[in-house]
């Protein structure tokens, strides 16, 4: 037999199917044949899972095989009592497999669940190998592991076979519950070794029945770089054996008929739908047990504990029961954006109806800014999709009026969270095309800069414009009521308007147009890099403005700019030599523009003070990757970067995460250095001192400065005057004003702005008021925030069909307290931040609970730890002052 490589896998999977059909199964039609399946788990020698099951497999016509475990029956039973691995005899549900036109479909009952099907797909991968004459052959074979490469021995009457579990596409696979999609546990867990050797026997050596099979698997499980004794090791030692030769099952047929949808050959993992276990009567209780905590008091371990065993229930529950308790309205807020984060959509009614209650309460509204980020976080997460229900659950008319409540209680609320609003606009778009309309019709005026640009308000533009990124979808004319933003001659509306297009449909009215403008015109650099990062989205839908940039590379433009070049070129190199998945497409278009490849560097001399693009990709293992990029852009007439971008993105298994990214804008940084209190004072004492040095140093070195020529102090003032007069004289007149930006994204969610101008002439007085605020007044203020972390569980599959299942959650929680208490002459200031975690772990082995012979169930085959830590770090002064009046 051919060593397979290199194929695609639709041929793969053909060619290894079709000897399946022909070898392992080969009796006549109308017959059935049966098998005994035994499963054993052990971790270093420990049993921990025993599992069985009694396999039926029928040909009903040469093309097709119903397959059909159940479970043992009373009279089989051993005296351990293995736990069942499929249903009892009667209830059971068969998997078809069928041969079409030279292709294997695999056919099941539409009632069939996903665990149980995952069972089926190990079986055939256990019981029907590929049967070789040749002494040794490889094959890249499909089966419930994905795609493997697999070597077989043939030895007579028994065929060998070994595969490198670890090599196998689908061997894991990671769900994720709770705020994020992240797979962390893949991040921090590594499959430190994991092998498979399975032994067919055969009825003869030149006979294609099936007599028994034996399967050993060893899986090490562990943390990167860690000791040997911190390593979970797994044995599973799986068992087939021939009990009987019957006439088919005469419900074979019937089975097929009814068999109508299709699943693929590799492992799913379980969806949430069929993951949720927790009752409303538990998740009561709990809530009871939380809401009888104080208010105000400091994240404890035991308050911590409580939280967390809330935020998992949430996650797993179908529907919550009424709030009927008597609880403190910062553990009521507290609890609400626990269940949106948490549970998702299937909340929405519990978290609207918790956050009206909230807003209904004068002090806890208005420390609503304080929760911003995550109440943001919430509101993306109630209109997410997932598996748990239908998509039909966002067009019931009950949910969407819950929705258009919600959108009137953010409008309702001065100052309008925008981010917010935008974030639940965004997931509206996706999953009620025809709400989200009317929606956004209605908020359109609160999205837009238009009022603050025509009101000359840019800090409140580019807050509005920093907010609605991630907004895909715009109003009609979006773009044209940017028009006002742009007519205020302001470098950092005209960036933020730019910025703000990069996740917009590239589709809407007029927004490439508006993008390619920014590019070619003779604009700020600023404004100009940012039309490009801007229009990077666009490229595979328009490749037409691969010429655009071409233009831009060009030295012999019109409108060549060193800085945008500079930077544009630095940033496609990145992408001509990534092997990033999102970058794929860009790769592959940019390597067909001749003009953008064979572009040269414009400041290959130095590019020290030219924008650039800087990013760093490194490999964490075959599926997963980080990469941090930075892009420092400097503005026109600028003696500093105007702006630097940070960004950190996570890539596993062919899909790009975005951690964080942050942006710092500052322009008049050298009014603000000067207008800080002393500087003046320190500059005039440092030029004494350094012409102090200057002398000193001349005199105790004189040999050494007169080498080929003299070096004298004009000379080096003379080539100091001549840097400087880089810088247009006009400068000193442009660079009167000075603001400072932060713009901070989270997970993809917006969560923090901050703007301000004129920051030279504030920042004196500003550090003087504050000071002076604080001497004479008194505060108590508590900050409280507990985050579901982490809600992950990793799933190693197994040709036994028994998985074993890694779970981890978290919460954090963290308060900050602030006192200050003030007489006439004294005053004491205490600040104290608690923090704290709880790490919930568990490992799972088989499918059931195992039961014991007195048929009284026992705990789960399951190991699990509960970790939780807590600190408390305390500040705290006591001052006397005098003032001075004037």
């Amino acid at each position: 037999m051919k060593i397979m490589r290199g194929i695609g896998l639709t041929p793969i999977v053909t060619f290894i199917w079709i000897i399946f059909i022909s070898t392992c199964v080969g009796f006549e039609v109308g017959k059935s044949v049966v098998f005994r399946h035994d499963v054993d788990m052990f971790m270093d020698e420990e049993i921990l899972f025993l599992g069985a099951a009694n396999i039926e497999v029928s040909r009903v016509s040469q093309d097709t095989l119903v397959l059909l475990p159940a479970a043992l029956d009373s009279q089989q039973e051993d005296e351990t009592i293995p736990t069942p691995m499929a249903a009892a005899r009667g209830e059971a549900l068969p998997l078809i497999i069928k041969s079409i036109g030279g292709r294997i479909n695999l056919l099941h009952h539409p009632s069939d669940n996903t665990a149980d099907l995952n069972y089926k797909k190990a079986l055939i991968s256990l019981i029907m190998p590929t049967r070789s004459k040749q002494p040794l052959s490889y094959h890249m074979q499909a089966d419930v592991l994905g795609l493997c490469e697999v070597r077989y021995e043939n030895r007579g009457n028994q065929t060998v076979s070994w595969r490198d579990l670890t090599r196998c596409s689908h061997f894991t696979s990671e769900k994720v519950l709770g705020m994020h999609n992240l797979p962390l546990l893949h991040l921090d867990l590594s499959l430190l070794g994991s092998e498979s050797q399975c032994t067919y026997q055969w009825q003869g050596a030149d006979s294609d029945n099936l007599q028994q099979v034996l399967c050993i698997e060893n899986i090490s499980v562990g943390r990167r770089f860690t000791s040997e004794e911190k390593i979970l090791n797994l044995t599973v030692i799986s068992s087939v054996l021939l009990t009987s030769i019957e006439e088919m099952n005469p419900l074979a047929p019937a089975y097929v008929r009814k068999a109508i949808e299709t699943t693929e050959f590799t492992y799913e993992a379980i969806s949430k739908s069929e993951g949720i276990e927790m009752s409303e009567e538990e998740i009561s209780e709990q809530l009871h047990v939380v809401c009888k905590s104080p208010s105000g008091m400091r994240p404890d371990p035991e308050l911590i504990k409580n939280i967390a065993i809330l935020a998992h229930s949430f996650s797993r529950a179908r529907t919550l029961p009424a709030f009927t308790h008597q609880c403190p309205s910062e553990h009521r807020k507290n609890i609400a954006i626990m269940a949106a984060l948490s549970g998702g959509a299937r909340h929405l009614h519990f978290f609207y109806k918790q956050i009206q209650e909230i807003m209904q309460t004068r002090d806890v509204s208005e420390d609503w800014l304080n929760d911003e980020y995550r109440i943001i976080v919430a509101l993306r997460r109630i209109v997410t999709p997932n598996s748990a229900f239908s998509t039909d659950f966002f067009m019931r008319d009950d949910n969407q009026r819950i929705y258009e409540e919600l959108v009137d209680l953010l409008l309702s609320r001065q100052p309008v969270s925008v981010a917010g609003l935008a974030s639940l606009l965004d997931g509206l778009s996706e999953v009620a095309p025809d709400l989200f309309t009317k929606m956004l019709q209605k908020a359109e005026p609160y999205i837009s800069p238009i009022k603050a640009c025509e009101q000359a308000n840019p800090v409140e533009a580019v807050k509005i414009l920093r907010s609605v990124v991630g907004l895909t979808k715009r109003p009609p004319r979006y773009v044209a009521s940017l028009q006002p933003c742009f007519t205020l001659d302001v470098v950092g509306v005209s960036v933020a308007s730019m910025d703000t297009l990069a996740t917009v449909d590239c589709n809407g009215p007029n927004v490439v147009e508006l993008l390619r403008l920014g590019l070619e015109s003779p604009s700020d650099p600023e404004i100009r890099i940012a039309a490009y990062k801007g229009m990077l989205h666009c490229i595979p839908e328009r490749p037409q403005l691969l010429e655009t940039i071409g233009y831009t590379l060009d030295k012999q433009s019109d409108d060549f700019s060193v800085q945008v070049s500079s930077y544009i070129w630095s940033h496609v190199q990145t992408i001509l030599e990534s092997d990033v998945p999102s970058l794929l497409i860009l790769r592959e278009l940019f390597s067909g523009s001749s003009r953008i490849t064979e572009a040269s560097d414009p400041v290959w001399y130095d590019p020290r003070q030219h924008s650039r693009h800087l990013s760093y990709t490194w490999h964490l293992d075959s599926q997963t990757g980080m990469t941090l990029s930075c892009d420092l852009v400097w503005g026109r007439y600028s003696p500093a970067p105007s702006a630097l971008y940070t960004k950190l993105l996570l890539h596993h298994d062919g899909k790009t995460h975005e951690l964080f990214q942050i942006m710092i804008r500052i322009t008049g940084s050298k009014n603000i250095i000067m207008n800080l209190p002393g500087i003046k004072g320190f500059m005039s004492a440092s030029k004494s001192a350094v012409s102090q040095i200057w002398k000193t140093v001349t005199k105790l070195a004189e040999e050494t400065f007169r080498t080929k020529r003299d070096i004298t102090q004009p000379e080096i003032i003379d080539f100091m005057q001549t840097v400087m007069s880089r810088t247009p004289s006009g400068y000193e007149t442009l660079g009167q004003e000075s603001s400072a930006e932060l713009s901070v994204r989270i997970l993809g969610h917006h969560a923090l702005h901050l703007h301000t101008t004129n920051l030279h002439k504030k920042f004196p007085d500003t550090i003087k008021e504050t000071f002076e605020k604080l001497l004479s007044s008194s505060i108590d203020l508590s900050v409280w925030s507990f985050l579901p972390i982490l809600d992950n569980s990793l799933t190693v599959s197994s040709l036994s069909g028994a998985p074993v299942v890694i779970s981890m959650s978290a919460v954090t929680a963290s308060q900050f307290n602030l006192k200050h208490s003030t007489d006439e002459d004294a005053g004491t200031l205490g600040i104290v931040f608690s923090g704290g975690v709880n790490i919930m772990t568990q490992v799972e082995m088989g499918l059931r609970k195992k039961k014991r012979k007195s048929k009284e169930p026992s705990e789960e085959s399951q190991l699990s730890s509960d970790y939780i830590w807590s600190l408390d770090i305390p500040f705290n002064i006591d001052y006397e002052y005098r003032a001075k009046l004037h």
